[in-house]
């Protein structure tokens, strides 16, 4: 199974980047799961609603849907997760549990463009988050919407 984990700030264009990659293997009848904490906080009819004081809740959700995937796809299949991921230790649960899990392949995509969240992040929130946004050994560094891995 392939694993990939598409990094950026938020507005960067994560989702609309993980999209692409299920829209073209889709077109190749190849199945493909996606998450991000965001889901959480949407409701079955679209509205997204972020609670602060859930964010934890939020992440353990992603990564137990991350699991799951792994547990019940098949070779051919794909999981994509696409959060934040601002610090090596946010998404070292994900890379350990590949290492653990036989025959996964993964890689860490980084999204460098920037548009306007439609979560409407606060400013102050940005800057915070690009103070702490670190680099990632090995990740590859996606600056325009080239798909590069599907």
């Amino acid at each position: 199974m392939k694993a990939a984990f598409i990094r950026g700030l938020p507005g960067s264009g994560k989702s609309t980047y993980a999209d692409k990659i299920i829209n073209a293997r889709s077109a190749e009848g190849r199945h493909t799961f996606h998450y991000e904490s965001d889901m959480f906080f949407t409701s079955d009819s679209g509205v997204y609603t972020f609670n602060a004081s859930l964010l934890l809740q939020a992440h353990n959700w992603c990564f137990d849907k991350f699991c799951e995937a792994l547990s019940i796809g098949s070779p051919s299949d794909m999981v994509i997760i696409s959060n934040t991921f601002i610090r090596r230790k946010d998404i070292q649960p994900y890379l350990n549990k590949c290492a653990e899990t036989p025959n996964t392949e993964f890689r860490i995509l980084r999204i460098n463009t920037q548009y306007q969240s439609v979560h409407d992040v606060p400013e102050s929130t940005m800057e915070k988050m690009c103070r702490r946004y670190v680099s990632i050994d090995g990740e590859c560094i996606i600056n325009d919407s080239e798909l590069i891995w599907k």
